[in-house]
């Protein structure tokens, strides 16, 4: 069973960089990014993409292991 986890692990993390590589060659325009009180530079959709992604689930594992250590 720990090695069908592994391999599905891989998988995923594989496919993860294969999706953010073909977002950095189909869309190399650059985009700004425009908060109520913050503007960010211009950068590319993949980078801006990924970012949010990334924001998205380290805040995901945080409420997870909040959830975990005081309950519900």
């Amino acid at each position: 069973m720990s090695l069908i986890r592994r391999l599905i692990t891989i998988v995923w993390v594989l496919t993860l960089i294969v999706t953010g590589v073909v977002l950095y060659l189909y869309n190399p325009d650059s985009v700004q990014l425009d908060l109520i009180w913050w503007q960010t530079p211009p950068m590319g959709l993949a980078v801006l993409v990924f970012s949010v992604f990334l924001v998205g689930l380290l805040s995901g594992v945080a409420l997870a292991l909040l959830t975990r250590l005081f309950g519900r």
